[in-house]
């Protein structure tokens, strides 16, 4: 059937569980109606599998669902890239893209 989307939304952490060294984006899905995703990340349209690390899914009260999903970032390089989080749940995918170079803290 088909699934209400989950509302993906983006941030910077100030800490990266994955590498002390490293800076990391996260992809936050919220309002996920079933407690099972796949997350996979794609870097200026091309898919990253190493340096990611997605959570287990957090149930609300409301009955959704919640994840993080995080993506290292290898160094500090001014050129934006577009980070694209896509999220796969049943025989769906959402996806959302964001705007930014490794070397800043904000988003687009």
């Amino acid at each position: 059937g088909n699934l209400p989307p989950p509302v993906l939304t983006f941030y910077r952490p100030s800490t990266n569980p994955l590498s002390s060294s490293h800076a990391a984006l996260v992809c936050l899905a919220r309002q996920m109606s079933i407690g099972f995703a796949e997350v996979s990340w794609l870097v200026n349209g091309s898919p990253v599998t190493e340096g990611t690390w997605t959570s287990t899914a957090v149930q609300h009260p409301d009955k959704t669902f919640q994840l993080s999903s995080y993506l290292s970032l290898p160094g500090c390089d001014s050129e934006d890239r577009s980070y694209t989080c896509k999220v796969t749940v049943g025989s769906s995918s959402f996806e959302k893209t964001t705007r930014m170079s490794e070397c800043s803290n904000t988003l687009e």
